[in-house]
């Protein structure tokens, strides 16, 4: 072997082993080292496809927030309704032990929901009303509801008994 010559590559003793021509197969260099040769530049993406994907997901997103509002306050006007409904169960199992309604029920009767707050505006030995409102904030609905029952006074269109949210 000559001083100055380089070791034969694997690549040599590949083609003299195996007598193959390695400048037909394609993306094979006889020297990956050699000048010149560039590695594969496709393997990543570039920054703007990345923007691109980044700005699609950013609209969606924003798309998706839109028509979930309405649905979240649509669940808080539920739970002040079921609020009013367990209320006017506390009152009426009240009414059956004491034959009349209270102005205050025990903490132990009626528990609103985290975040809702409910007061009974009038009870009398005849009827009863109150208002359940929710201290969280909302967009599409109102932030309170009423209930009246007996002879407490309703507003037009409305039934005694039936959840009143405007």
């Amino acid at each position: 072997m000559d001083p100055g010559v380089a070791p034969p590559s694997h690549f040599d003793c590949f083609r003299s082993v195996y007598r193959v021509n390695l400048d037909l197969l394609p993306n094979v260099s006889n020297d990956p080292c050699a000048p010149g040769v560039a590695p594969d530049s496709s393997d990543g993406f570039t920054l703007i496809e990345v923007l691109i994907v980044i700005v699609v997901i950013a609209i969606l997103a924003a798309i998706a927030i839109l028509h979930l509002a309405p649905l979240k306050d649509q669940a808080y006007t539920t739970t002040l309704v079921e609020d009013l409904r367990n209320l006017e169960t506390a009152e009426e199992a009240y009414f059956v032990e004491y034959a009349t309604y209270t102005p205050s029920l025990p903490p132990e009767n009626y528990a609103p929901t985290s975040g809702n707050t409910y007061q009974i505006t009038t009870a009398t030995i005849t009827g009863w009303s109150a208002v359940a409102t929710t201290s969280h904030a909302m967009i599409s609905a109102a932030s309170s509801c009423h209930i009246a029952s007996g002879s407490a006074e309703t507003t037009n269109g409305e039934y005694p008994g039936t959840v009143y949210c405007p």
